[in-house]
């Protein structure tokens, strides 16, 4: 078993006459912003196991921006056992280039990514000057940060992320506009 490629007009195509399961493999924030209609967000760290609850017999179409993460997620559901995989050849930005609407969510308040960036640096900056006028000690908290921002990278999990997305602020979702 193996995944095809699919153009952004054979998918349109697809989507029009069958029945099939779209999966966005971006992240939340990333499906937030735009997405393709009817397409549901399952990031490509949470593919494998929410693929036991996909139908075998269905054809899914993966998609992500560019279709590198999506290529991978087609190979994570070709290895646990899917048949009918799909990839949509250069994501979401070849279907938007194709001239295909997405629904774009307009959301007050800045993305999950940039609140990391602002409440890091903030806690940075501030144990920073803590630490010329208080104490050396503040410095710990600097490396404790820097040490976050490298298990982050190699991990791809960040902490503060997962903690900043069930803030308040960020669970509402304002209206969706075709595009």
């Amino acid at each position: 078993m193996t995944s095809t490629l699919i153009s952004p007009a054979k998918l349109k195509n697809k989507l029009s006459c069958e029945k099939c399961i779209l999966v966005d493999v971006r992240s939340k924030d990333e499906s937030n912003a735009s997405r393709i209609q009817n397409s549901i967000c399952v990031p490509l760290d949470e593919l494998e196991e929410y693929s036991k609850s996909l139908s075998r017999e269905a054809d899914v179409v993966v998609y992500c921006r560019t279709g590198n993460r999506s290529a991978k997620a087609a190979e994570i559901l070709v290895k646990v056992g899917h048949g009918n995989i799909y990839n949509l050849e250069g994501g979401i930005l070849e279907w938007q280039k194709q001239g295909f609407d997405v629904l774009k969510l307009t959301q007050s308040g800045i993305s999950i990514q940039r609140q990391v960036l602002l409440v890091m640096g903030l806690f940075v900056f501030v144990s920073t000057i803590l630490a010329v006028f208080v104490s050396d000690s503040f410095l710990y908290f600097t490396v404790f940060v820097g040490l976050g921002m490298i298990f982050a990278g190699i991990t791809g999990f960040c902490g503060l992320a997962v903690l900043l997305e069930k803030m308040p602020w960020n669970k509402t979702v304002a209206k969706c506009s075709l595009n």
